[in-house]
C-alpha cells in the first residue's frame, strides 16, 4: 500500500525568518496540528503498521543547497504523519532513511511538499 500526502505551499527549513529555529513552540504545535488534520483527510483511512519507505519531494522555486536544511523540513510533517496514526512511528527502525528529492518550479503557486509512504515487504 502507498499513501501520498501533500502540503500545499512552502515547508520552511531550519534557517531564516520563518525557519524552525525561529518558530515559537506554540506556532510549531499549531502547524503540526493543522498538518495532522490535513493528512487524516488525505490518507483515506490508510494505516501503515510496519516498516515503510518514505520519499519526500520538495517542489520549490529555489533549490535548497544544504542537505541539513532539506532534511530538517521533514521534522514537523513527519510528526504530523505519526500523530495522524498513518505510520506506527517516525523512528528510523520504522521509516529507515528517507529519500529526499527536490523539483524546481516556476512560481510560488506551484510550491508543495509531497510525502510518499510505501509499505516495506519483509522477506
Amino acid at each position: 500500500m502507498t499513501t501520498i500526502l501533500t502540503i500545499p505551499g512552502r515547508v520552511h527549513g531550519l534557517n531564516g525568518k520563518e525557519g524552525l529555529i525561529n518558530l515559537h513552540y506554540r506556532d510549531r504545535a499549531r502547524l503540526k496540528e493543522t498538518w495532522t488534520w490535513l493528512f487524516l483527510s488525505q490518507a483515506k483511512g490508510n494505516r501503515h503498521l510496519g516498516k515503510v519507505k518514505v520519499i519526500i519531494t520538495r517542489y520549490g522555486i529555489k533549490i535548497m543547497e544544504d542537505f541539513d536544511n532539506l532534511a530538517c523540513t521533514m521534522k514537523i510533517p513527519m510528526d504530523a504523519v505519526k500523530n495522524a496514526h498513518i505510520i506506527k512511528d517516525d523512528k528510523m527502525r520504522i521509516i529507515g532513511i528517507p529519500e529526499f528529492r527536490q523539483v524546481r518550479v516556476a512560481s510560488e503557486s506551484l510550491e508543495k511538499y509531497v510525502i510518499e509512504i510505501t509499505d516495506v515487504v519483509e522477506p
